[in-house]
């Protein structure tokens, strides 16, 4: 958490922000997804997949399970199409 309060308060995440998507344009999303890009090495999104794809409800409650999913999502859009 201490690297992601540095590089937002020295305004890398602004100027992440600010170069823009395809045709200039970000929607929210695309955004976190390049900004944790930016901020985790590829071990790291590896995990995240694998945690990801071994996802199950379990012994945890819908909810915890939807914040899991969602959390973990954003390091695998690939497996997650939202169009």
């Amino acid at each position: 958490m201490q690297l992601n309060y540095y590089l937002i308060k020295h305004n890398h995440g602004g100027r992440l922000w600010s170069q823009g998507g395809p045709q200039g344009l970000w929607t929210w999303a695309d955004f976190i997804v390049m900004l944790k890009n930016q901020l985790y090495s590829r071990y790291h999104h590896k995990i995240k997949e694998q945690e990801f794809l071994a996802l199950s409800q379990g012994d945890i409650s819908m909810l915890e399970c939807k914040r899991r999913f969602h959390d973990l999502s954003m390091f695998v859009p690939h497996h997650v199409p939202t169009k």
